[in-house]
């Protein structure tokens, strides 16, 4: 979930779209922020992650719930990142 209100319309048209990695683009955009890691998970195997073409089948993902905190102490986001064993 992404707190849209507090960046510029065009800012957060950017957000939006989704095509650029989100930390990315706040560091870009001189946007401070670090990530509060709330806890750890993993998702056992589903079809869905192979669908994607980016995940063998079968695997499972490993990851965790984070939120990412401006500067002021401001919520950005609260995320969920899933990423396969290296």
């Amino acid at each position: 979930r992404i707190a849209l209100d507090g960046f510029s319309p065009a800012f957060a048209e950017q957000l939006r779209e989704g095509t650029e990695p989100f930390g990315r683009l706040l560091a870009r955009n001189g946007v401070v922020f670090s990530v509060e890691v709330l806890g750890l998970l993993a998702a056992p195997p589903a079809d869905v992650w192979a669908a994607e073409g980016r995940v063998p089948g079968g695997a499972t993902l490993y990851g965790r719930i984070g939120r990412l905190v401006r500067a002021d102490g401001w919520t950005i986001a609260e995320t969920v990142e899933l990423l396969p064993r290296a």
